[in-house]
């Protein structure tokens, strides 16, 4: 049985310091130490400094003590600029899993907290978004099928990220370390279509948005998205028949 520690956290930043919110530069959530096997949820705060993280343990094996590592750049003197000042914050135990949300308040980091470092390289935690799913066509188990993943609504080359020819039913893709401003997974098949619009390249097509806390934009896939086992002889909605685009 997979044991899950499910979490929830979330605070706001400020500062006295001109420009804070533009120092900030990341909010980090991993278990046990700081390294990128462990990260669980990761972001950038919002403009008005607020942030919130949520994680589960999904290696039943690993005891799950879950911290909180901010970097960020206020009071950072000038020749420091590219490195980060860093702390720690432990998350309390009471608070993983127990369906309660571990509000930290509102942190000046112009406060030197205790533990804190400065002239901290900055890791760049980043791990592809994943997608996994089934497509099937019980009328032609053979019918082609392929899926494209796209960092934005638009699909055009420059947004395109991956693309995958099912052999089977089921399929798994990635957004390897592209930006990802609005992703989209593009479904394109030939199931239960006329035989004059197979030979003429014609596909069925229609999209899944990708929900936005299955990552964050331009950095980080935060949990595997599966879409489920669809049945391709149903017509989904926005659903169009077209010749697919040349990448």
């Amino acid at each position: 049985m997979m044991v899950l520690w499910p979490f929830h956290l979330i605070s706001i930043f400020q500062s006295q310091a001109y420009k804070s919110l533009n120092t900030i530069k990341e909010v980090g959530l991993v278990f046990k130490k700081i390294d990128i096997r462990h990260i669980v949820d990761g972001t950038e705060p919002f403009e008005d400094g607020s942030f919130e993280l949520e994680g589960e343990n999904r290696d039943q094996s690993t005891k799950f003590e879950p911290v909180l590592v901010i970097y960020h750049q206020c009071g950072q003197l000038k020749r420091k600029k590219d490195t980060f000042r860093r702390f720690i914050i432990k998350v309390p135990s009471i608070y993983v899993n127990s369906n309660e949300t571990f509000d930290i308040g509102r942190l000046n980091l112009d406060v030197f907290y205790p533990g804190q470092k400065d002239g901290i390289k900055f890791e760049l935690f980043t791990k592809p978004l994943k997608i996994t799913g089934e497509l099937f066509c019980a009328s032609q188990p053979d019918a082609v099928k392929i899926v494209r993943l796209f960092s934005s609504p638009k699909q055009e080359s420059e947004n395109f990220i991956s693309e995958e020819t099912l052999e089977a039913e089921s399929f798994h893709i990635d957004s390897r370390r592209a930006k990802l401003d609005e992703p989209i997974l593009v479904i394109s098949h030939q199931c239960d279509m006329p035989h004059d619009k197979i030979v003429k390249g014609i596909y069925r097509q229609f999209i899944i948005r990708i929900p936005f806390f299955y990552y964050n934009a331009g950095r980080l896939g935060l949990r595997d998205f599966n879409i489920g086992k669809l049945s391709l002889q149903l017509i989904y909605p926005g659903e169009v028949t077209r010749k697919l685009n040349d990448l």
